[in-house]
Protein backbone atom coordinates (compact mmCIF):
# COMPACT_ATOMS: atom_id res chain seq x y z
CA UNK A 1 0.00 0.00 0.00
CA UNK A 2 2.86 2.27 0.66
CA UNK A 3 2.89 5.87 2.80
CA UNK A 4 -0.58 7.73 2.72
CA UNK A 5 0.25 11.77 1.13
CA UNK A 6 -2.16 13.64 2.52
CA UNK A 7 -3.01 16.94 0.95
CA UNK A 8 -5.12 20.50 1.93
CA UNK A 9 -5.69 23.07 -0.70
CA UNK A 10 -6.09 26.18 0.26
CA UNK A 11 -6.45 29.48 -2.35
CA UNK A 12 -5.99 33.25 -1.42
CA UNK A 13 -8.99 34.57 -3.13
CA UNK A 14 -13.01 33.47 -2.01
CA UNK A 15 -14.25 34.60 -5.04
CA UNK A 16 -12.60 35.16 -8.38
CA UNK A 17 -13.32 37.93 -10.65
CA UNK A 18 -12.75 36.67 -14.99
CA UNK A 19 -9.28 38.65 -16.01
CA UNK A 20 -7.67 38.18 -12.61
CA UNK A 21 -5.22 35.99 -11.24
CA UNK A 22 -5.56 33.49 -7.51
CA UNK A 23 -3.00 31.49 -5.73
CA UNK A 24 -3.58 27.94 -4.74
CA UNK A 25 -1.29 26.29 -1.95
CA UNK A 26 -1.50 22.79 -1.88
CA UNK A 27 -0.06 21.80 1.84
CA UNK A 28 1.35 18.31 1.05
CA UNK A 29 1.92 15.55 4.47
CA UNK A 30 3.77 12.76 3.68
CA UNK A 31 4.59 9.98 6.71
CA UNK A 32 7.19 9.59 8.73
CA UNK A 33 10.54 8.13 7.23
CA UNK A 34 9.29 8.00 3.71
CA UNK A 35 9.94 10.80 1.29
CA UNK A 36 9.36 11.48 -2.60
CA UNK A 37 11.66 12.48 -5.01
CA UNK A 38 11.75 16.35 -5.76
CA UNK A 39 10.75 18.04 -8.68
CA UNK A 40 14.58 18.16 -9.99
CA UNK A 41 16.43 14.41 -8.70
CA UNK A 42 19.93 14.32 -8.90
CA UNK A 43 19.54 11.38 -10.83
CA UNK A 44 17.80 11.10 -14.58
CA UNK A 45 16.60 7.54 -13.80
CA UNK A 46 14.39 8.72 -10.85
CA UNK A 47 10.81 9.81 -11.17
CA UNK A 48 10.65 13.57 -10.63
CA UNK A 49 7.15 14.84 -8.32
CA UNK A 50 4.89 16.78 -10.77
CA UNK A 51 2.08 18.45 -10.59
CA UNK A 52 -0.01 19.15 -13.50
CA UNK A 53 -3.75 20.76 -14.35
CA UNK A 54 -5.86 18.87 -17.01
CA UNK A 55 -6.49 21.10 -20.14
CA UNK A 56 -9.18 23.45 -19.80
CA UNK A 57 -10.44 26.60 -21.39
CA UNK A 58 -11.41 28.39 -18.27
CA UNK A 59 -7.98 28.55 -16.71
CA UNK A 60 -4.50 29.00 -17.67
CA UNK A 61 -1.62 28.26 -15.19
CA UNK A 62 0.65 31.24 -14.75
CA UNK A 63 3.44 29.86 -12.84
CA UNK A 64 4.13 26.80 -10.48
CA UNK A 65 6.62 26.79 -7.47
CA UNK A 66 8.06 23.81 -5.71
CA UNK A 67 9.67 23.87 -2.22
CA UNK A 68 13.30 24.01 -1.92
CA UNK A 69 14.58 20.26 -1.68
CA UNK A 70 16.30 18.54 1.30
CA UNK A 71 19.22 16.91 0.59
CA UNK A 72 18.89 13.30 2.64
CA UNK A 73 21.52 10.74 2.35
CA UNK A 74 20.54 7.04 2.67
CA UNK A 75 22.04 3.81 3.73
CA UNK A 76 22.35 2.78 0.05
CA UNK A 77 23.91 6.05 -1.30
CA UNK A 78 27.10 7.81 -1.03
CA UNK A 79 25.45 10.43 -3.70
CA UNK A 80 22.83 12.98 -2.00
CA UNK A 81 19.07 12.58 -2.80
CA UNK A 82 16.92 15.61 -3.67
CA UNK A 83 13.71 15.10 -1.69
CA UNK A 84 10.53 16.15 -0.26
CA UNK A 85 9.49 14.93 3.30
CA UNK A 86 6.94 15.50 5.80
CA UNK A 87 5.40 18.50 5.57
CA UNK A 88 5.53 20.83 2.43
CA UNK A 89 3.80 23.34 0.12
CA UNK A 90 3.37 23.61 -3.66
CA UNK A 91 1.87 26.95 -4.97
CA UNK A 92 0.15 27.25 -8.19
CA UNK A 93 -0.78 30.70 -10.00
CA UNK A 94 -3.87 30.15 -12.20
CA UNK A 95 -5.75 32.80 -14.40
CA UNK A 96 -8.89 33.22 -14.97
CA UNK A 97 -9.76 33.82 -18.69
CA UNK A 98 -11.52 37.32 -19.34
CA UNK A 99 -14.45 35.23 -20.92
CA UNK A 100 -16.02 33.73 -18.48
CA UNK A 101 -19.13 34.59 -17.11
CA UNK A 102 -19.62 35.79 -13.26
CA UNK A 103 -21.55 33.01 -11.27
CA UNK A 104 -20.62 29.55 -12.20
CA UNK A 105 -18.43 27.69 -10.39
CA UNK A 106 -15.24 26.16 -12.20
CA UNK A 107 -13.77 22.75 -10.90
CA UNK A 108 -9.89 22.41 -11.26
CA UNK A 109 -8.23 19.04 -11.60
CA UNK A 110 -4.79 18.61 -10.38
CA UNK A 111 -2.31 15.24 -10.68
CA UNK A 112 0.20 15.04 -8.76
CA UNK A 113 2.59 12.31 -9.92
CA UNK A 114 5.32 11.00 -7.49
CA UNK A 115 7.54 8.21 -6.05
CA UNK A 116 7.79 7.42 -2.54
CA UNK A 117 10.82 5.69 -0.71
CA UNK A 118 12.16 5.39 2.27
CA UNK A 119 15.65 3.70 3.04
CA UNK A 120 15.36 0.37 2.04
CA UNK A 121 12.46 0.67 -0.81
CA UNK A 122 11.68 2.77 -3.80
CA UNK A 123 7.63 2.15 -4.39
CA UNK A 124 6.65 2.27 -7.82
CA UNK A 125 5.44 6.02 -9.38
CA UNK A 126 1.70 6.92 -8.46
CA UNK A 127 -0.90 9.65 -9.60
CA UNK A 128 -2.90 11.54 -6.92
CA UNK A 129 -5.21 13.30 -7.90
CA UNK A 130 -6.62 16.52 -6.34
CA UNK A 131 -9.80 18.36 -7.66
CA UNK A 132 -10.62 22.08 -5.96
CA UNK A 133 -13.59 24.42 -7.07
CA UNK A 134 -13.72 28.00 -6.85
CA UNK A 135 -16.03 30.43 -7.33
CA UNK A 136 -16.14 33.35 -10.33
CA UNK A 137 -18.23 36.11 -9.68
CA UNK A 138 -17.96 39.85 -10.45
CA UNK A 139 -15.40 40.93 -7.84
CA UNK A 140 -12.52 39.76 -6.23
CA UNK A 141 -12.76 38.92 -2.24
CA UNK A 142 -9.72 37.45 -0.28
CA UNK A 143 -9.94 34.42 2.35
CA UNK A 144 -9.29 34.66 5.74
CA UNK A 145 -5.87 35.77 7.13
CA UNK A 146 -5.27 32.22 8.43
CA UNK A 147 -5.81 31.45 4.93
CA UNK A 148 -3.49 34.33 3.35
CA UNK A 149 -0.52 33.15 6.45
CA UNK A 150 -0.41 29.78 4.67
CA UNK A 151 -0.61 31.08 1.08
CA UNK A 152 2.33 33.56 1.67
CA UNK A 153 4.68 31.16 3.08
CA UNK A 154 5.71 30.52 -0.42
CA UNK A 155 7.71 32.16 -2.70
CA UNK A 156 5.75 33.38 -5.24
CA UNK A 157 8.75 35.47 -6.69
CA UNK A 158 10.41 32.28 -7.62
CA UNK A 159 10.98 31.59 -11.36
CA UNK A 160 9.14 28.85 -12.99
CA UNK A 161 10.92 26.01 -13.58
CA UNK A 162 10.53 25.99 -17.17
CA UNK A 163 12.77 22.93 -18.15
CA UNK A 164 11.64 19.85 -18.50
CA UNK A 165 12.73 17.47 -15.93
CA UNK A 166 14.73 14.31 -16.81
CA UNK A 167 12.67 11.66 -18.55
CA UNK A 168 13.68 7.71 -16.77
CA UNK A 169 14.01 5.38 -19.95
CA UNK A 170 11.57 3.74 -21.52
CA UNK A 171 9.75 0.47 -20.11
CA UNK A 172 11.47 -2.33 -21.64
CA UNK A 173 15.33 -0.80 -20.95
CA UNK A 174 17.77 -3.43 -19.76
CA UNK A 175 20.59 -3.65 -17.91
CA UNK A 176 23.50 -4.59 -19.57
CA UNK A 177 27.39 -6.84 -18.87
CA UNK A 178 29.18 -3.95 -19.91
CA UNK A 179 31.49 -2.40 -17.61
CA UNK A 180 30.02 1.27 -19.37
CA UNK A 181 26.76 2.63 -18.52
CA UNK A 182 24.47 1.65 -21.56
CA UNK A 183 20.85 1.15 -21.67
CA UNK A 184 19.38 -1.39 -24.92
CA UNK A 185 15.68 -0.90 -25.06
CA UNK A 186 13.85 -4.32 -25.37
CA UNK A 187 10.67 -4.26 -27.87
CA UNK A 188 8.81 -6.69 -25.46
CA UNK A 189 8.96 -6.67 -21.75
CA UNK A 190 11.79 -9.10 -21.32
CA UNK A 191 10.94 -10.96 -18.29
CA UNK A 192 8.16 -12.58 -19.71
CA UNK A 193 8.51 -15.12 -22.32
CA UNK A 194 7.09 -18.24 -21.90
CA UNK A 195 4.84 -20.53 -19.72
CA UNK A 196 6.03 -19.40 -16.17
CA UNK A 197 3.15 -19.70 -14.60
CA UNK A 198 3.02 -23.58 -15.13
CA UNK A 199 6.52 -23.72 -14.52
CA UNK A 200 6.57 -21.87 -11.38
CA UNK A 201 4.08 -24.42 -9.93
CA UNK A 202 7.54 -26.52 -9.26
CA UNK A 203 9.45 -24.18 -6.61
CA UNK A 204 8.91 -23.23 -3.50
CA UNK A 205 9.94 -20.02 -1.88
CA UNK A 206 13.03 -20.22 0.43
CA UNK A 207 13.94 -16.38 0.79
CA UNK A 208 13.14 -13.19 0.45
CA UNK A 209 14.81 -9.62 1.13
CA UNK A 210 12.52 -6.78 0.42
CA UNK A 211 14.80 -3.19 0.25
CA UNK A 212 18.10 -2.43 0.15
CA UNK A 213 21.12 -4.54 1.87
CA UNK A 214 25.07 -3.99 1.88
CA UNK A 215 26.86 -6.81 1.05
CA UNK A 216 27.38 -8.54 4.19
CA UNK A 217 23.46 -8.25 4.27
CA UNK A 218 22.94 -9.94 1.49
CA UNK A 219 25.47 -12.63 1.71
CA UNK A 220 24.00 -13.72 5.16
CA UNK A 221 20.57 -13.65 3.11
CA UNK A 222 21.98 -15.98 0.39
CA UNK A 223 23.39 -18.16 3.16
CA UNK A 224 20.38 -18.20 5.36
CA UNK A 225 17.89 -18.81 2.74
CA UNK A 226 20.34 -22.27 1.64
CA UNK A 227 20.44 -23.19 4.97
CA UNK A 228 16.43 -22.79 5.30
CA UNK A 229 17.24 -20.12 8.21
CA UNK A 230 14.60 -17.37 8.28
CA UNK A 231 16.46 -14.28 5.89
CA UNK A 232 14.85 -11.40 7.26
CA UNK A 233 17.65 -8.44 7.02
CA UNK A 234 17.25 -5.85 9.68
CA UNK A 235 16.47 -2.13 7.99
CA UNK A 236 18.90 0.51 8.52
CA UNK A 237 17.59 2.99 11.48
CA UNK A 238 17.32 6.52 10.59
CA UNK A 239 18.69 6.64 14.50
CA UNK A 240 22.24 7.62 15.03
CA UNK A 241 25.06 4.83 15.36
CA UNK A 242 26.05 4.24 18.52
CA UNK A 243 29.69 5.31 17.16
CA UNK A 244 28.63 8.42 16.63
CA UNK A 245 26.84 8.82 19.86
CA UNK A 246 30.19 7.25 21.68
CA UNK A 247 32.46 9.56 19.73
CA UNK A 248 30.40 13.03 21.32
CA UNK A 249 30.27 12.02 24.90
CA UNK A 250 34.23 10.86 24.75
CA UNK A 251 34.56 14.23 23.07
CA UNK A 252 33.50 16.24 25.59
CA UNK A 253 35.03 14.43 28.44
CA UNK A 254 38.07 14.86 26.37
CA UNK A 255 37.69 18.37 26.21
CA UNK A 256 38.23 18.56 30.17
CA UNK A 257 41.99 17.63 28.97
CA UNK A 258 42.36 20.88 26.79
CA UNK A 259 44.84 23.89 27.98
CA UNK A 260 42.02 26.27 28.43
CA UNK A 261 39.54 23.60 30.87
CA UNK A 262 42.54 21.43 32.74
CA UNK A 263 44.50 24.05 34.58
CA UNK A 264 41.60 26.60 35.96
CA UNK A 265 39.65 22.99 37.34
CA UNK A 266 41.18 23.64 40.58
CA UNK A 267 40.05 27.18 40.67
CA UNK A 268 36.61 26.44 39.86
CA UNK A 269 36.25 23.99 42.68
CA UNK A 270 37.10 26.19 44.99
CA UNK A 271 34.62 28.75 43.82
CA UNK A 272 31.53 26.22 44.39
CA UNK A 273 33.01 25.55 47.57
CA UNK A 274 33.49 21.87 46.49
CA UNK A 275 36.23 19.65 47.37
CA UNK A 276 38.33 20.03 50.60
CA UNK A 277 36.32 23.10 51.23
CA UNK A 278 32.80 20.85 50.80
CA UNK A 279 32.68 19.70 54.32
CA UNK A 280 32.32 16.23 53.45
CA UNK A 281 32.40 13.65 49.90
CA UNK A 282 29.14 13.25 49.55
CA UNK A 283 28.26 17.38 49.54
CA UNK A 284 31.08 17.44 47.52
CA UNK A 285 30.35 15.15 45.17
CA UNK A 286 26.56 16.71 44.59
CA UNK A 287 27.96 20.33 44.14
CA UNK A 288 30.25 19.33 41.23
CA UNK A 289 27.15 17.26 39.99
CA UNK A 290 25.39 20.79 39.99
CA UNK A 291 28.16 22.21 38.01
CA UNK A 292 28.45 19.37 35.74
CA UNK A 293 24.72 19.36 35.74
CA UNK A 294 24.76 23.38 34.56
CA UNK A 295 27.22 22.63 32.04
CA UNK A 296 25.14 19.91 29.76
CA UNK A 297 22.28 21.76 30.23
CA UNK A 298 23.16 24.71 28.89
CA UNK A 299 24.47 22.91 25.73
CA UNK A 300 21.38 20.61 25.52
CA UNK A 301 18.74 23.70 25.87
CA UNK A 302 21.44 25.19 23.56
CA UNK A 303 21.10 22.98 20.87
CA UNK A 304 17.59 22.59 20.98
CA UNK A 305 16.56 25.88 20.50
CA UNK A 306 18.86 26.39 17.42
CA UNK A 307 17.89 22.73 16.12
CA UNK A 308 14.45 23.43 16.36
CA UNK A 309 14.64 27.21 15.44
CA UNK A 310 16.63 26.48 12.44
CA UNK A 311 15.08 23.40 11.43
CA UNK A 312 13.44 24.22 8.63
CA UNK A 313 15.80 26.50 7.17
CA UNK A 314 18.44 24.14 7.21
CA UNK A 315 15.85 21.30 5.52
CA UNK A 316 15.29 23.76 2.40
CA UNK A 317 18.94 24.73 1.62
CA UNK A 318 21.08 21.82 2.49
CA UNK A 319 20.48 20.18 -0.57
CA UNK A 320 23.07 23.37 -2.10
CA UNK A 321 26.34 23.74 -2.98
CA UNK A 322 26.73 26.78 -1.67
CA UNK A 323 25.04 26.09 1.49
CA UNK A 324 27.62 22.75 2.13
CA UNK A 325 30.37 25.10 0.87
CA UNK A 326 29.76 27.34 3.72
CA UNK A 327 29.49 25.04 6.27
CA UNK A 328 32.98 23.55 4.77
CA UNK A 329 34.57 26.85 5.04
CA UNK A 330 32.73 27.25 8.39
CA UNK A 331 33.97 24.10 10.05
CA UNK A 332 37.60 24.68 8.75
CA UNK A 333 37.93 27.98 10.43
CA UNK A 334 36.51 26.53 13.61
CA UNK A 335 39.35 24.13 13.01
CA UNK A 336 41.95 26.44 12.55
CA UNK A 337 40.79 28.39 15.80
CA UNK A 338 42.03 25.05 17.65
CA UNK A 339 45.50 25.76 16.15
CA UNK A 340 45.49 29.32 17.28
CA UNK A 341 44.95 31.04 13.61
CA UNK A 342 42.60 33.30 15.18
CA UNK A 343 40.91 33.22 18.76
CA UNK A 344 37.40 32.36 19.63
CA UNK A 345 37.44 33.21 23.25
CA UNK A 346 33.78 33.66 25.08
CA UNK A 347 35.04 33.32 28.45
CA UNK A 348 36.80 36.56 29.13
CA UNK A 349 32.70 37.87 29.15
CA UNK A 350 32.51 35.73 32.19
CA UNK A 351 34.18 38.90 34.82
CA UNK A 352 31.46 40.81 33.70
CA UNK A 353 28.72 38.60 35.62
CA UNK A 354 28.45 39.28 39.47
CA UNK A 355 27.68 36.47 41.64
CA UNK A 356 28.41 37.87 44.81
CA UNK A 357 24.62 37.57 46.49
CA UNK A 358 25.01 33.65 45.74
CA UNK A 359 26.70 31.55 49.21
CA UNK A 360 29.82 30.02 48.07
CA UNK A 361 29.58 26.20 48.46
CA UNK A 362 25.39 26.50 47.67
CA UNK A 363 24.40 24.33 45.00
CA UNK A 364 22.69 27.45 43.04
CA UNK A 365 25.78 28.64 42.89
CA UNK A 366 27.73 25.97 41.43
CA UNK A 367 24.66 25.11 39.26
CA UNK A 368 25.12 28.89 37.25
CA UNK A 369 28.53 28.84 37.59
CA UNK A 370 28.74 25.83 35.10
CA UNK A 371 26.01 27.34 33.23
CA UNK A 372 28.19 30.16 32.78
CA UNK A 373 31.51 28.22 32.02
CA UNK A 374 29.51 25.92 29.17
CA UNK A 375 27.50 29.27 27.69
CA UNK A 376 30.71 31.49 27.73
CA UNK A 377 33.60 28.51 26.09
CA UNK A 378 36.97 29.19 25.99
CA UNK A 379 38.84 29.11 23.12
CA UNK A 380 39.32 25.22 23.32
CA UNK A 381 35.94 24.64 23.98
CA UNK A 382 33.51 27.20 21.99
CA UNK A 383 34.48 25.71 18.04
CA UNK A 384 34.20 22.15 19.15
CA UNK A 385 30.57 23.04 20.61
CA UNK A 386 29.22 25.28 17.77
CA UNK A 387 30.84 22.62 15.26
CA UNK A 388 28.56 20.37 17.79
CA UNK A 389 25.35 22.26 17.38
CA UNK A 390 25.79 22.63 13.30
CA UNK A 391 26.53 19.21 12.89
CA UNK A 392 23.15 18.36 14.90
CA UNK A 393 21.38 20.75 12.80
CA UNK A 394 22.14 19.18 9.75
CA UNK A 395 21.79 15.52 10.58
CA UNK A 396 18.60 16.58 12.38
CA UNK A 397 17.15 18.48 9.13
CA UNK A 398 18.10 14.38 7.31
CA UNK A 399 15.92 13.48 9.61
CA UNK A 400 18.02 11.85 12.29
CA UNK A 401 15.98 13.43 15.04
CA UNK A 402 18.01 12.00 17.93
CA UNK A 403 20.88 14.44 16.60
CA UNK A 404 19.32 17.15 19.06
CA UNK A 405 20.39 15.65 21.64
CA UNK A 406 24.11 16.08 20.45
CA UNK A 407 24.59 18.90 21.95
CA UNK A 408 23.33 17.42 25.50
CA UNK A 409 25.61 14.59 25.00
CA UNK A 410 28.79 17.01 24.73
CA UNK A 411 27.97 18.72 28.02
CA UNK A 412 27.32 15.33 29.46
CA UNK A 413 30.51 14.16 28.88
CA UNK A 414 32.37 17.49 29.87
CA UNK A 415 30.45 17.13 32.93
CA UNK A 416 30.84 13.14 33.86
CA UNK A 417 33.98 14.05 35.86
CA UNK A 418 32.68 17.01 37.73
CA UNK A 419 30.81 15.09 40.55
CA UNK A 420 34.10 12.71 41.55
CA UNK A 421 35.90 16.45 41.11
CA UNK A 422 34.04 17.73 43.22
CA UNK A 423 34.18 14.85 46.36
CA UNK A 424 37.69 15.78 46.46
CA UNK A 425 38.97 12.51 44.23
CA UNK A 426 42.42 13.32 42.07
CA UNK A 427 41.10 11.97 39.29
CA UNK A 428 42.49 14.99 36.75
CA UNK A 429 46.46 14.65 35.16
CA UNK A 430 48.89 17.21 35.49
CA UNK A 431 48.61 19.99 32.60
CA UNK A 432 51.27 20.23 31.03
CA UNK A 433 52.43 20.64 26.93
CA UNK A 434 50.46 17.48 26.04
CA UNK A 435 47.03 19.26 26.73
CA UNK A 436 48.23 21.53 23.20
CA UNK A 437 48.25 18.34 21.55
CA UNK A 438 44.56 16.93 22.80
CA UNK A 439 42.89 20.84 21.80
CA UNK A 440 45.18 20.00 17.81
CA UNK A 441 43.38 16.59 17.65
CA UNK A 442 40.16 18.70 17.89
CA UNK A 443 41.46 20.97 15.06
CA UNK A 444 42.71 18.12 12.78
CA UNK A 445 38.66 16.39 13.45
CA UNK A 446 36.77 19.44 13.01
CA UNK A 447 39.08 20.37 9.51
CA UNK A 448 38.16 16.44 8.52
CA UNK A 449 34.57 17.76 8.90
CA UNK A 450 35.10 20.44 7.24
CA UNK A 451 36.34 18.04 3.75
CA UNK A 452 33.12 16.12 4.43
CA UNK A 453 30.88 18.95 3.73
CA UNK A 454 33.22 20.37 0.59
CA UNK A 455 33.67 17.20 -0.70
CA UNK A 456 29.41 16.87 -0.33
CA UNK A 457 29.42 20.19 -2.20
CA UNK A 458 31.41 19.03 -4.58
CA UNK A 459 29.31 16.06 -5.31
CA UNK A 460 26.07 18.08 -5.61
CA UNK A 461 27.78 20.71 -7.70
CA UNK A 462 28.94 17.53 -10.25
CA UNK A 463 26.38 15.16 -9.80
CA UNK A 464 25.74 13.09 -12.06
CA UNK A 465 23.87 9.47 -12.91
CA UNK A 466 24.74 6.15 -11.44
CA UNK A 467 26.12 3.78 -13.56
CA UNK A 468 23.91 0.41 -14.87
CA UNK A 469 26.26 -2.02 -14.35
CA UNK A 470 26.03 -5.73 -13.46
CA UNK A 471 27.72 -8.95 -13.47
CA UNK A 472 27.38 -11.30 -16.22
CA UNK A 473 25.05 -14.63 -15.75
CA UNK A 474 21.97 -13.04 -15.20
CA UNK A 475 18.87 -13.86 -17.38
CA UNK A 476 16.40 -11.24 -18.59
CA UNK A 477 13.41 -14.10 -18.95
CA UNK A 478 11.20 -15.36 -15.77
CA UNK A 479 10.54 -18.64 -17.87
CA UNK A 480 14.52 -19.12 -19.01
CA UNK A 481 15.34 -19.27 -15.49
CA UNK A 482 12.78 -21.56 -14.60
CA UNK A 483 13.77 -24.08 -17.14
CA UNK A 484 17.31 -23.83 -16.33
CA UNK A 485 16.50 -23.85 -12.66
CA UNK A 486 14.42 -27.37 -13.31
CA UNK A 487 16.58 -28.24 -15.20
CA UNK A 488 19.51 -28.05 -12.70
CA UNK A 489 18.56 -28.42 -9.72
CA UNK A 490 20.26 -24.59 -8.78
CA UNK A 491 18.46 -22.75 -6.65
CA UNK A 492 16.86 -19.30 -8.73
CA UNK A 493 16.93 -15.87 -7.56
CA UNK A 494 15.28 -13.00 -8.91
CA UNK A 495 16.07 -9.76 -8.43
CA UNK A 496 12.78 -6.86 -9.03
CA UNK A 497 14.18 -3.94 -10.00
CA UNK A 498 13.07 -0.55 -12.02
CA UNK A 499 15.55 2.42 -13.25
CA UNK A 500 13.30 4.53 -11.51
CA UNK A 501 14.61 2.62 -8.77
CA UNK A 502 17.36 4.07 -7.00
CA UNK A 503 17.99 1.50 -4.74
CA UNK A 504 18.33 -1.12 -7.59
CA UNK A 505 21.08 0.87 -8.94
CA UNK A 506 23.17 0.61 -6.14
CA UNK A 507 22.52 -2.46 -5.20
CA UNK A 508 23.18 -3.30 -9.09
CA UNK A 509 26.27 -1.33 -9.17
CA UNK A 510 27.92 -1.86 -5.58
CA UNK A 511 26.37 -4.83 -4.07
CA UNK A 512 26.22 -7.39 -6.96
CA UNK A 513 29.04 -6.47 -8.43
CA UNK A 514 31.39 -7.54 -5.08
CA UNK A 515 33.81 -10.52 -5.55
CA UNK A 516 32.37 -12.46 -2.96
CA UNK A 517 28.82 -11.98 -4.05
CA UNK A 518 29.72 -12.70 -7.37
CA UNK A 519 31.36 -15.78 -5.62
CA UNK A 520 28.18 -16.55 -3.78
CA UNK A 521 25.48 -16.05 -6.52
CA UNK A 522 27.27 -19.08 -9.13
CA UNK A 523 25.39 -21.20 -6.98
CA UNK A 524 22.24 -19.94 -8.37
CA UNK A 525 20.30 -19.30 -11.39
CA UNK A 526 20.21 -15.59 -11.39
CA UNK A 527 17.07 -13.69 -13.32
CA UNK A 528 16.64 -9.91 -13.28
CA UNK A 529 12.97 -8.94 -13.41
CA UNK A 530 12.45 -5.42 -14.62
CA UNK A 531 8.80 -3.95 -13.08
CA UNK A 532 9.03 -0.49 -14.66
CA UNK A 533 5.37 -0.26 -14.90
CA UNK A 534 3.69 -1.94 -11.88
CA UNK A 535 0.31 -1.43 -13.60
CA UNK A 536 0.72 -3.75 -17.01
CA UNK A 537 -1.20 -6.40 -16.44
CA UNK A 538 1.77 -9.10 -17.36
CA UNK A 539 3.96 -7.76 -14.91
CA UNK A 540 1.31 -6.91 -12.44
CA UNK A 541 0.83 -10.50 -12.11
CA UNK A 542 4.14 -11.93 -11.13
CA UNK A 543 4.03 -9.04 -8.71
CA UNK A 544 1.42 -10.18 -6.96
CA UNK A 545 2.30 -13.92 -7.33
CA UNK A 546 5.35 -12.54 -5.16
CA UNK A 547 4.05 -10.10 -3.40
CA UNK A 548 6.24 -7.72 -4.08
CA UNK A 549 5.11 -4.13 -2.81
CA UNK A 550 8.24 -2.33 -3.08
CA UNK A 551 11.64 -2.59 -5.03
CA UNK A 552 14.17 -3.84 -4.54
CA UNK A 553 12.99 -7.10 -3.72
CA UNK A 554 15.25 -10.64 -4.17
CA UNK A 555 12.93 -13.92 -4.39
CA UNK A 556 14.94 -17.40 -3.92
CA UNK A 557 13.27 -20.33 -4.92
CA UNK A 558 14.06 -23.84 -4.89
CA UNK A 559 13.37 -26.47 -7.61
CA UNK A 560 10.59 -29.33 -5.46
CA UNK A 561 12.30 -32.39 -6.01
CA UNK A 562 9.42 -35.23 -7.22
CA UNK A 563 8.99 -38.26 -6.42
Amino acid sequence: KGPELKVQTFCDKAKIKPGSTAKIAFLFNLERNWHINSNRPLDEFLVPTILTLDQMDAIEVEKIIYPEPKLVRLSFSEEPLSVFEGEFLVGVEVKIKETEQPGITVELPFSLRYQACDDKQCLPPKTLKISYKIDIENTDIYASEEVLAIINKINWEKPTDTTEPPSPPPQGSTVTSSNTAEIQTATTPPSLHGDWKELVKSFKIIGRLDGYAGTNEFIEFLDSAIKGEPTKVQSKSTNLSLYTLLLILIGGLALNLTPCVLPVIPLNIAIIGAGARAGSKVRGFLLGGAYGAGIALVYGGLGIAVVLGFSKTFGTINSTAWFNGIISILFLLLGLAMFDVFLLDFSKFQAYIKLDKFRRGSFTLAFIMGGISALLAGACVAPVVISTIIHAQDLYSQGFRMAIFLPLLLGVGMALPWPLLGAGLSLMPKPGKWTEYVKYAFGVLLIGVALYYGYTAYTIYTAKPENLTTSDGWHNSLYSGLEESLHTGKPMIIDFWATWCKNCIVMNKRVLTAPEVKEKLNSFVKVKFQAENPNEPKVREVLELFQVLGLPTFIILSPEKKD
